[in-house]
């Protein structure tokens, strides 16, 4: 949707497509993947470390135990190979200063479709079928 809007060519778009969620939950490894891909493990270990947040080292916990050991549900850890390279392709776009500044014009004025009032009033009529109620102490 946000691409039909705002173009495919002004987003940094990266990961498995809902096609290949389904095609791999089945054969779905994220052990295998962790153990296998020497970056990967890097910045997973790195994030389990506790060194992000010194205050609280066992904040990221939750987020570990759930990539290693409770299945990785969102398949996070497949998608860090496209997010890098997405990444390389925002590194080199924001060098040229003025595609950045068009792409992000572009952006700002193209994504009002998805303002939360929009978005949110259009759920609960299509989605959650429920109607709002009047606010009578409007100013």
């Amino acid at each position: 949707e946000m691409a039909e809007q705002i173009g495919v060519e002004n987003m940094f778009i990266f990961g498995l497509d809902a096609h290949q969620v389904q095609e791999k939950r089945n054969s779905y490894d994220p052990g295998g993947l962790y153990d296998g891909h020497r970056p990967l493990r890097t910045v997973v270990d790195m994030i389990a470390s506790g060194q992000l947040c010194p205050a609280r080292p066992d904040v990221f916990e939750p987020l570990v135990d759930s990539l290693l050991h409770r299945g990785d549900p969102f398949m996070v850890l497949a998608d860090y190979d496209a997010y890098m390279e997405a990444q390389q392709r925002v590194d080199t776009a924001f060098r040229d200063q003025d595609t950045w500044t068009r792409t992000s014009i572009l952006n700002c004025a193209r994504i009002g479709k998805f303002s939360a009032d929009r978005s949110v009033d259009e759920y609960a009529k299509k989605i959650w079928h429920v109607e709002s109620i009047p606010n009578h102490h409007s100013s």
